[in-house]
């Protein structure tokens, strides 16, 4: 995934930051992908929710490229204390959990 190639147009979304890593692992090992829904804009207009699902996976893609991380495993730390309920949609980060257990090489362990 490149911004020049699949990620292309989502510049905007990768700057938001909704999801990202964080570029040290936890004492087992393991990957942290940060996700704060309160940098996703109150102004839904300024975004496509798509285009911020494809910036998430193009995180959980670059995790990945670890193979540690690959058998240990991906810590999501959840940081909704400044979000408002507009921001959080637990349906769409439910898929978001689901998909990722069926389709990549990523342990989840708890939701």
């Amino acid at each position: 995934m490149t911004l020049s190639g699949a990620l292309k147009g989502d510049e905007r979304s990768l700057e938001i930051g909704y999801a990202r890593p964080v570029f040290e692992k936890d004492d087992a090992g393991r990957a942290i992908l940060f996700v704060d829904p309160a940098r996703l804009p109150m102004d839904k207009t300024t975004f496509e929710p798509i285009s911020m699902a494809r910036a998430f996976w193009y995180y959980a893609h670059a995790v990945l490229e670890d193979e540690e991380v690959q058998k240990k495993g991906v810590v999501l730390v959840i940081y909704p204390k400044e979000a408002q309920r507009t921001q959080f949609n637990r349906k769409v980060f439910k898929t978001k959990i689901a998909s990722m257990k069926g389709c990549l090489p990523m342990r989840v362990a708890a939701f």
